[in-house]
């Protein structure tokens, strides 16, 4: 389960780093993340490219100008989230 704070704060800070962001419908993919979340609140974030094909197919492949938009993101996260809470 998403924490309803780590939703609100992953979406802000996507929305202000130009994503389009959005929440999608819970699923009931496996995910071993969620072992994390028993133990501490966060939230599964997933990061799309627009690309024809899903993760798991075989003819998937990383748009790379998405690699690096995607990284600024996520230390973002961790230097905002640290800031708040440090």
């Amino acid at each position: 389960m998403n924490s309803p704070e780590w939703i609100d704060f992953t979406l802000d800070v996507a929305r202000r780093n130009g994503f389009e962001a959005k929440l999608v419908d819970a699923s009931p993919i496996g995910e071993d993340f969620a072992f994390y979340q028993q133990k501490i609140a966060g939230v599964f974030i997933m990061i799309g490219s627009g690309g024809p094909y899903a993760l798991h197919h075989p003819k998937f492949r990383v748009d790379d100008t998405a690699l690096f938009p995607t990284a600024n993101y996520l230390a973002t996260l961790a230097t905002e989230y640290l800031a708040l809470h440090s």
